[in-house]
């Protein structure tokens, strides 16, 4: 869907939306010919990923596999590690999380 890329920030600017990321899929190596990337500069970083304003939209180019920002992650199943991908996460590093 990368020729709807700029309708879409737009589309996102008219409704008041101030933040948009746009996500690579994990461990996806294609570049992304974004047009509208190419017509605007990077105006930061965050987490080592190109920031963006576009329509008035802060948008960032959000790469999984070279971000560098660190967190803590709750997941579903009540895991929580300090690994940002998903699938680096240990599998059942705490047990789920029950209330009774």
């Amino acid at each position: 869907n990368f020729e709807q890329v700029e309708d879409y920030i737009k589309i996102a600017g008219s409704l008041g939306i101030k933040r948009i990321a746009f996500r690579n899929m994990f461990k996806d190596v294609r570049t992304w010919p974004v047009e509208v990337f190419k017509k605007h500069q990077v105006v930061k970083r965050h987490c080592g990923n190109p920031v963006y304003v576009i329509d008035g939209v802060e948008v960032t180019h959000w790469v999984f596999d070279k971000t560098t920002g660190k967190s803590l992650n709750l997941f579903a199943n009540g895991t929580i590690s300090d690994d940002y991908l998903l699938s680096k996460s240990p599998a059942n590093l705490s047990p789920p999380v029950t209330c009774n």
